[in-house]
Parts: structure tokens; C-alpha cells; sequence
């Protein structure tokens, strides 16, 4: 017989977070298909701001308390695993993917040309465009022709790529295909339910992304966080989806060794210069803030904030090459891949990007010189500041 009350309290790992996308700000979308999320932690709470007014009392006492706000969000973070977190990656870019376009050809229908840095094949690449990610797959001989590309030409029989690639006609198939966002001005928000319990939930709608993080690091696994802001928490002794509960993936999370599958700058793989230990980006959306009104203490608006990337990127120094651009205030193009076991994809690509503010230090003996920069993103007037591409195996 197993013993029953044997916890003093509620087991984390007991815990439940599902999300569902909201057509109306603040309100629950109840029915349909919330979708379960895979987490490292959370601290989603609701907090009030109170007030005593200072009023002169000869007692000696402080005057009650009064509410004057009451605010909930707070932050989850998560180990990237591919198509878990879309939803909120699609919140923190105030954006959504494309449609997914797959280019497919059979046997010999597809060659790379190292010249012109082109894919060919005829009539395949009319729903191709400029500024699009394509992940290819299918080159045998030549593997480096696989992987992400960026679009930078095309026609209807041939696209051309900035990254350089190697003269090969596969025997076999080769396909094409990608799905994108940049960062634009759709303020996504979600209803998000907590199960504590079987009859212990705690709810929060109009929860939306107002920043949050990517990044990579030597002997850790890729992850993110993203922080929200939602109108206000609820407590339910029920589940409040009023639907279906969708599985989260249950695919592998992305780590930085066979995982990290390229480095570019410029379209060029990053790795003559020094090999980078880290890379870490941070989305902050300036003056983003729930809005207040009168007669409620709960947020009765969002507001989006101004979208800023910046970051981190640690390099073992080698070379003065990208240090020059530090000093030149040089943008560059900065772009990495991630990839899990079983063939799934993410690229984050910045178009414009300033190298800042490097140290190239010695921390002691037999330690290793390090160049360390900090990552200053803005606006390119076609590609925006921040894009993610997705492409699932196969």
C-alpha cells in the first residue's frame, strides 16, 4: 500500500503551463486546442501596489493601506526544442511565420553553381523571394551546399544566395524549404492557465511578450525566456480551457555541439577569426507597459513598447579582423543555426549589426585570451532587425 499526504505542499514537477493565442486582448479564447508548454521555470504572479496616505496623526501610526494597482506577468524560460515555443517567439518579434514554401526536385532537377552562387532548376522557384531562409537538403557530395540560405535574387528557374557554395548536380532529390518572421508591429497575446493541482489553477489573460531572450553557450544546451505582461491572474478550482489539451513536441532540445550547425557574418561562416564560446540576444520593447484606468485595478490595455535587440558575443581572439570593424562601427550581418537530432531547424539572423565595446583580456596564466563584444542591432529597411526561420526535418 502506498501512503497518501506524504507532500506538505504542491511538487513543481506536478505543474502544468498550456497557452492559446487571443483573438480579443484580455480574453479568454476558451474552447479549441490550448497547447501544452515544456519549461525550465517559471515566476508567473500577480502583485498590488499599495499606498497609506501620509496623514498627520497624533497616535503615532501609520494610516491602512489602500490598492492602487495590481499587476501580473513574470518570466518563463525554456530549453529550445523545435515548433514549443513558436507562439511566444511569435510574441516577442510582434510578428507570426509565413506560410512554410517547399521547392522539391526529383532526380538531377536541381544543381548548385558555385559562380553565380545559384540554385537552378527549371521552373521550380517562382514562389521563391528575395530575403527569404531556405534550408536545403539533398547535396551528397558537397555537403556544405546543405543547410540555411539567405535569398538574395531569383527567377522562375534559379535563385541566388549570398553564402558561397560548391558546383554539384545530386542524383538524387534535393528540396527546398522555409518558413519566416521578422519583427513588426502585431501585438500577440495569450491566456495562459497554470494547474498547481487537480482543482488549483491559477489564470492569465492578455499576457503579452515585452521582451525576452535567445542564446547559446559552450557546455549548455540552446534556451530562451521571454517575459510577459497580462492583464491580470485569476484563480480557478477548475480547468478554465473549456477545450482540448495539446501534447507539447516531444522532440530533442538543441544543443550547442552537433547542434550548432553555423556561424556567419557578412554570409561568410565565422571561424578563420576565432571560434565563438557564446552568443546571447536580448529583446527589450522600450516603454511597453500595461495601461490602468479608473474603477479597476486590473490592466485595461497593453501597450507594445518600442522593439530593440541587443546582446552578447564571446569569440577566442585570433585576430584584429572583426576588432576593426569594432573600430570602424562596421555593420555587419550576423546569422546562426540551430538543429536537433532528428533534423528539425531554427536560423536567427540579424541584417544589421554593430560590434561594440570589445574585451580582449588575459583573466590569468594558462588561461585563454578572449574577445568579448556587445551587440548593438538596428533596423535594415528591407530585412527588419531580427528574423527567424523554421524548417522541420524531411
Amino acid at each position: 500500500m502506498s501512503s497518501t499526504n506524504f507532500n506538505a505542499g504542491i511538487d513543481s514537477s506536478d505543474l502544468q503551463i498550456i497557452s492559446k493565442k487571443e483573438s480579443a486582448w484580455g480574453a479568454n479564447p476558451a474552447g479549441g486546442s490550448f497547447k501544452t508548454l515544456r519549461i525550465l521555470s517559471e515566476s508567473l504572479a500577480e502583485t498590488k501596489t499599495r499606498s497609506r496616505p501620509a496623514e498627520i496623526e497624533a497616535g503615532g501610526f501609520a494610516a491602512h493601506g489602500i490598492t492602487t494597482q495590481c499587476s501580473a506577468g513574470g518570466d518563463i524560460s525554456f530549453a529550445i526544442s523545435y515548433g514549443t515555443m513558436d507562439d511566444f517567439l511569435e510574441g516577442m518579434l510582434n510578428s507570426t511565420f509565413g506560410s512554410e514554401k517547399v521547392v522539391t526536385g526529383g532526380s538531377g532537377a536541381i544543381a548548385a553553381v558555385a559562380a553565380s552562387k545559384k540554385f537552378t532548376g527549371t521552373s521550380l522557384f517562382a514562389g521563391a523571394a528575395v530575403g527569404d531562409w531556405v534550408y536545403v537538403s539533398g547535396f551528397v557530395t558537397n555537403l556544405g551546399n546543405n543547410g540555411w540560405h539567405r535569398v538574395t535574387a531569383k527567377s522562375a528557374n534559379d535563385i541566388t544566395v549570398a553564402s558561397v557554395l560548391v558546383n554539384e548536380t545530386p542524383s538524387g532529390a534535393v528540396k527546398l524549404r522555409g518558413a519566416q518572421m521578422k519583427n513588426g508591429v502585431v501585438l500577440n497575446s495569450h491566456t495562459i492557465q497554470k494547474r498547481l493541482a487537480t482543482s488549483l489553477f491559477l489564470i492569465y489573460t492578455g499576457a503579452y511578450v515585452s521582451g525576452g531572450s535567445i542564446s547559446v553557450s559552450v557546455g549548455d544546451f540552446a534556451q530562451g525566456s521571454v517575459t510577459l505582461l497580462a492583464k491580470d491572474e485569476n484563480k480557478g478550482t477548475g480547468d478554465a480551457t473549456g477545450g482540448s489539451i495539446v501534447a507539447a513536441p516531444t522532440g530533442q532540445v538543441m544543443d550547442t555541439v552537433t547542434g550548432f550547425k553555423s556561424l556567419r557574418m557578412d554570409d561568410a561562416t565565422l571561424s578563420n577569426d576565432g571560434i565563438a564560446q557564446s552568443i546571447t540576444l536580448n529583446v527589450t520593447k522600450n516603454n511597453a507597459r500595461a495601461q490602468y484606468g479608473l474603477g479597476s485595478s486590473a490592466a485595461a490595455g497593453m501597450g507594445r513598447g518600442t522593439f530593440q535587440v541587443d546582446g552578447t558575443l564571446s569569440m577566442y581572439f585570433k585576430t584584429f579582423t572583426l576588432y576593426d570593424k569594432y573600430k570602424a562601427e562596421t555593420d555587419v550581418k550576423l546569422s546562426f543555426a540551430l538543429q536537433d537530432a532528428a533534423g528539425n531547424s531554427y536560423s536567427i539572423f540579424l541584417p544589421k549589426v554593430t560590434l561594440m565595446n570589445p574585451t580582449v583580456q588575459a583573466g590569468g596564466p594558462d588561461s585563454d585570451v578572449m574577445a568579448n563584444f556587445t551587440l548593438e542591432a538596428s533596423q535594415d529597411a528591407t530585412l527588419g532587425t531580427l528574423v527567424i526561420a523554421k524548417a522541420p526535418a524531411g
